[in-house]
């Protein structure tokens, strides 16, 4: 009876008064009439499967935010990587085009109009007569395309050769000179007349060169006069898998003459 008493008056006030021992009354307000004044009744057995339940609530909500943080992340990760594969990157190729739309884009010197040309070509004769014109000038182009190109050829065969005849020359002078110890003071004198060409530089051009070298003093100089759509960049960047197979076209035709002539 007492306390179902107290309870009564907890119910109709919302304030409880506590007695410290060695203070006066502190006031205290209740944060819920409901919560301060209700009996659980439930059984320990009750209590305890509630309290699982909870937990497995809590741990599920706390799995679920995990999971959706890792999402979060596979999903911000892609549009990086996506971001990463789309953004332009500088390559060889794409630097020469640069280089190409830049000198597209520098008028030459004497330049003429757009017009002019087309404006002498319609300027006498009937069209069909101005297309031939037309033709042969691309003609004669191409075989002074083809003649430079062969020059060009031409040009670096004699220089590696050149090179490779002071290499003999300095290690003929002096017997203790090794061939690498040779071709670097041969460098050294070639790069003293070639102002702002880098050692490194005449290095790599001199290796280029000796591929074309290696390619036609084994199948005959004369052979440059056939080449018509390589040029001397493409041939001097020949493996020496390739340069081999070109000797050994060569140097079999070479056996199968010497049967006919015998």
């Amino acid at each position: 009876m007492e306390d179902d008493s107290r309870a009564g008056q907890g119910s109709q006030s919302k304030q409880v008064t506590m007695q410290d021992q060695a203070t006066s009354p502190i006031m205290i307000e209740d944060d819920d009439d409901d919560q301060s004044n209700s009996v659980d009744n439930r059984t320990p057995d009750e209590i305890r499967a509630t309290n699982t339940q909870d937990n497995l609530e809590n741990q599920s909500n706390a799995n679920s935010g995990d999971d959706t943080n890792v999402l979060e992340s596979e999903s911000q990760s892609r549009r990086n990587s996506s971001r990463r594969r789309t953004s332009p990157r500088i390559t060889r190729e794409q630097e020469k085009f640069q280089a190409l739309l830049q000198e597209l884009s520098t008028p030459a010197k004497g330049e003429k109009a757009e017009n002019d040309d087309d404006a002498e070509e319609d300027g006498d004769g009937s069209a069909s007569q101005s297309l031939a014109r037309l033709y042969q000038k691309a003609t004669r182009a191409g075989l002074r395309v083809t003649k430079a190109n062969q020059d060009e050829i031409l040009c670096w065969y004699k220089y590696a050769e050149g090179f490779e005849n002071r290499v003999r020359d300095i290690r003929t002078q002096d017997s203790s000179v090794t061939d690498p110890t040779a071709r670097s003071r041969a460098y050294r004198e070639v790069s003293q007349h070639l102002p702002g060409i880098t050692e490194a530089n005449l290095r790599k051009k001199t290796q280029k060169a000796r591929n074309i070298y290696k390619v036609f003093v084994r199948i005959g100089i004369n052979k440059i006069k056939r080449v018509k759509s390589y040029s001397a960049d493409a041939i001097s960047n020949l493996s020496s898998t390739q340069i081999q197979s070109i000797i050994d076209r060569f140097s079999t035709d070479s056996v199968k003459i010497l049967h006919v002539v015998t």
